[in-house]
């Protein structure tokens, strides 16, 4: 099964947990299957709570049940969010620009603002998240508080933007405020990525 785009109901499983604080398979299974009977894609592990409770062996092991009752018959979106965004983008498979825009892993980035996020941080758009270091992964929590702080300060006006700020470039023929090369487009997620290739190196650097 492949998934061409998001369509129809995707339900957020809760956990259930028994009186000894640990992992109700059984009844997760249940619900798995009651869910699967009446059509629901699974999101396993989001929005629903999981986050502050469950360690990340658990988070693996109820995403790996939830998958292999699945397998074949519904879609199934596992969910990586975490009280620290480290442990958050450590848990992410995909690319970093997706995973800014993921309202259950970090609220209230845009597509636009983690356009220049990146931009800032130097980060290649589709850079995979898991596969960033700690010194990149810090550059890039520079890049988040600076941005959304200097865009609260600017009204969101892409005019009253500092000028090595790519917004103001953002769209077709823009020029990199630094570099003053091309900025180019690619389609991520469905939304569409402004990006300067010599800036953003192809890599996670």
């Amino acid at each position: 099964m492949k998934l061409e785009r998001f369509e129809g109901c995707w339900t957020a499983l809760v956990t259930p947990f028994n009186r000894k604080g640990e992992i109700d398979f059984e009844g997760m299974e249940k619900n798995i299957l009651f869910q699967m009977e009446n059509g629901a894609n699974l999101i396993p592990t989001g929005t629903t709570g999981e986050s502050p409770t469950l360690d990340w062996r658990e988070h693996d092991r109820v995403i790996t049940k939830t998958a292999k009752l699945a397998k074949g018959k519904v879609f199934v979106m596992a969910g990586t969010g975490s009280n620290s965004t480290k442990e958050a983008m450590r848990g992410t498979r995909s690319n970093i620009k997706s995973a800014l825009m993921s309202q259950e892993r970090i609220a209230g980035i845009g597509n636009i603002y983690s356009d220049e996020i990146l931009f800032q941080a130097r980060l290649y758009p589709k850079a995979k998240a898991n596969q960033l270091n700690d010194r990149i992964l810090e550059r890039l929590f520079t890049g988040i508080n600076e941005v959304l702080n200097t865009a609260i300060e600017s009204q969101a006006d892409p005019g009253k933007l500092p000028r090595h700020y790519l917004i103001p470039q953002r769209g077709k023929g823009g020029k990199c405020p630094v570099c003053n090369g091309e900025i180019t487009a690619m389609k991520i997620s469905g939304r569409t990525a402004y990006f300067c290739p010599t800036c953003q190196s192809n890599g996670t650097v």
